[in-house]
């Protein structure tokens, strides 16, 4: 507490500033009491409650907002915070109000149109929240613009909103386009009216190239999670990068979902992949070609692995058990979550490592200098082009050895990436050497194992039919992986199964139009809507699980097969059909039914996939005897060897390590 010889008001400000800036929310607190009332104080105390967010914390901001108005009743500011209060905790209902007095306090104020804009628009008053947007740039921006780029800017102004992009919201999210039918229709006709005028790409400002390739990205990535959106995410991701052909997010995502693709060949994935990296390559710059690391081939390895995905997600699923199966008097293992969210997973990938890191705030190159100062020898990333990925620094090369694993299906054709971990049947020798930009890393039999979660449903005993009387086929994948070709094969597998059914979950469902589209689809199929049974997310993942014993036999996805949905299944003691392809996104599947001796389940051709299907669909007896037997099967199997496999693996680190030191 201040006494007689407290500092001044601004030495106050400083000392209470340097505290919040060092995370000590509470001290900082404690000294801007001291502050004498001005808009300054109630601002940093509203801030600092803000990013406190302990219980009690929003009701005392909002008081604080009041003493603000009754101190300042002609001045806006009290009431623009207190807008982004409402918004924070998810009550813009209360905010229209204010949005009206705010326009007779100060019409003409230059934010005026933008907080009336926000509000309308969370509140459903789409066309007024437009007009006002439309004022606010206008009024904030000295560019000029032409008619078509003011009606784009409007569209992208609309969608920051409806991603949750503005003042006091905490809900960004770059899915928020899946079911803003409004805004998602008023920016693609914006794009195509832009695009239409045959536009100078190269007279645009720097802020216009960055906005609208990224109006044509996030219109890619709610199409993504669109069910049978692929072709139009393909067209907006190469748009973003006419555009702005340095747009990293719209290239990586475009090879991302090419993976999806039912036409898409071995090479030219490869061909795709390293054009990219080339791309990338003139960017981007020389990667580092020297580091500090001794070159003792013997030595203790420090071995990082670097994911997003440290969390509730498939990749801590294989990812985990392997962590919490090193051998540390070998290997000294470091995690990099590059991810923001923490949760019980994130605790037990932190228990399980040497050195935990959560690095999701620091740049691209904020990480390579971390990486290279903790001396890492191999650096394992478990992105590849997948959400959250850190290609740039995998790029500019933090570690003398960077390994490929787990997160993506296929060669990164990235110069920098030296190995990939595969087995050999997702990758058959030796033909899928010359797919590969990176050397490939066998392991044997499988390339990765599965931790289930601990809290399991039991199996039930006997298979659905035999008490339905009919077979429910199911389908827990991604929406992406559901395309045409696949869903015909679907319907032929039906058509011969009298009585059965389709049970299709994913969590986009839940959305209206997904819903409506996939129900079309399956009826273009001849799978009719009674016969189908579509759901959507379910929490805890206990009762999410359950959903498993009302299926007889899972049929799985092509050319993007499934593989946590797959071990999920087998631990629920469902059978697993696939088709097998050429690339490894096709080949996962068939990989673990060989390493639970079901190698039968999977077909070589469409026409085996729907007579496996139809032949087992009529055969309940050896239904349920799978279903009896395939937990312990499971649990008996590779894919649950956690310590042999971190054994060969680490034996594996140890050889690449080895020759890194000979080359040295």
């Amino acid at each position: 507490m201040p006494g007689q010889n407290s500092p001044n008001p601004q030495e106050l400000l400083n000392q209470a500033t340097q505290l919040a800036r060092d995370g000590y929310l509470d001290r900082a607190l404690e000294l801007a009491a001291w502050l004498p009332a001005s808009a300054v104080k109630y601002q940093f105390q509203i801030d600092l409650l803000t990013n406190r967010r302990r219980p009690g914390d929003q009701q005392e901001a909002e008081k604080i907002c009041a003493l603000w108005q009754v101190s300042a009743p002609e001045s806006v500011q009290p009431l623009f915070q207190l807008m982004q209060l409402y918004w924070g905790s998810g009550r813009s209902e209360l905010t229209p109000a204010l949005a009206g007095k705010i326009g007779e306090l100060e019409p003409g104020h230059r934010f005026t149109p933008y907080y009336q804009a926000i509000s309308q628009q969370l509140n459903g008053d789409f066309q007024a929240a437009c007009d006002n947007h439309r004022v606010a740039l206008l009024r904030n921006t000295e560019q000029e613009f032409s008619k078509v780029e003011l009606d784009l800017e409007v569209a992208i102004a609309a969608y920051e909103v409806a991603a949750g992009n503005y003042p006091g919201s905490r809900a960004l999210n770059e899915d928020a386009l899946a079911e803003e039918w409004p805004t998602y229709d008023l920016l693609q006709r914006a794009i195509r009216q832009w695009q239409n005028s045959k536009p100078e790409t190269g007279n645009l400002s720097a802020g216009q190239v960055t906005r609208y390739s990224n109006a044509c990205y996030n219109l890619g990535c709610a199409d993504t999670n669109r069910f049978s959106g692929l072709n139009d995410a393909l067209a907006h991701f190469r748009n973003a990068l006419q555009i702005n052909p340095n747009h990293i997010l719209a290239s990586t995502n475009y090879l991302f979902i090419k993976n999806y693709d039912p036409d898409l060949s071995n090479r030219g994935a490869l061909d795709m992949a390293q054009k990219a990296s080339a791309a990338l390559r003139r960017q981007l710059g020389p990667p580092l070609a020297s580091w500090g690391n001794e070159p003792d081939s013997e030595r203790v390895l420090r071995i990082a692995y670097l994911s997003s995905d440290f969390r509730r997600h498939s990749v801590v699923h294989f990812i985990t058990p392997v962590l919490e199966s090193h051998n540390h008097e070998y290997v000294q293992v470091h995690a990099y979550h590059t991810g923001h969210g923490r949760d019980d997973w994130t605790e037990r990938v932190e228990s399980a490592v040497d050195h935990f890191h959560m690095a999701g705030n620091l740049s691209a190159q904020a990480l390579q200098q971390k990486i290279i100062q903790d001396r890492i020898d191999i650096l394992v990333d478990l992105n590849g082009f997948t959400r959250g990925h850190r290609v740039e620094t995998l790029m500019h090369r933090a570690a003398p050895v960077q390994v490929n694993w787990i997160g993506y299906p296929g060669s990164t054709g990235l110069d920098v990436m030296d190995y990939r971990i595969v087995d050999a049947l997702t990758d058959p020798k030796p033909e899928a050497e010359q797919y590969n930009s990176e050397k490939l890393l066998y392991m044997d039999p499988v390339f990765s194992v599965y931790l289930p979660d601990s809290d399991l449903p039991d199996v039930t005993p006997e298979t659905p039919a035999l008490q339905n009387g009919y077979i429910t086929f199911g389908s827990f994948n991604a929406l992406p992986k559901l395309n045409p070709s696949l869903l015909r094969m679907w319907g032929q597998i039906l058509s011969r199964v009298d009585g059965s059914k389709l049970l299709v979950k994913n969590k986009m469902i839940d959305q209206p139009s997904v819903r409506k589209d996939i129900s079309e689809a399956l009826v273009n199929v001849g799978i009719e809507p009674e016969r189908q049974v579509l759901l959507g997310r379910t929490d805890p993942p206990c009762e999410h699980m359950k959903h498993y014993r009302g299926v007889d036999l899972c049929l799985d996805s092509y050319p993007y097969n499934g593989t946590t949905t797959n071990c999920d299944s087998f631990v629920m003691g469902v059978p697993v059909v696939t088709l097998t392809g050429d690339r490894h996104a096709s080949r996962v599947t068939t990989s673990q039914l060989h390493s639970l001796d079901l190698g039968m389940l999977a077909a070589p051709d469409s026409d085996q996939y729907i007579e496996i299907a139809v032949r087992l669909a009529s055969d309940t007896t050896k239904l349920n005897s799978i279903r009896r037997s395939l937990r312990e099967r499971l649990q008996t199997s590779a894919l649950v060897d956690y310590q042999g496999f971190t054994q060969q693996l680490e034996a594996k680190y140890r050889d690449i390590w080895r020759k890194w030191c000979a080359q040295t």
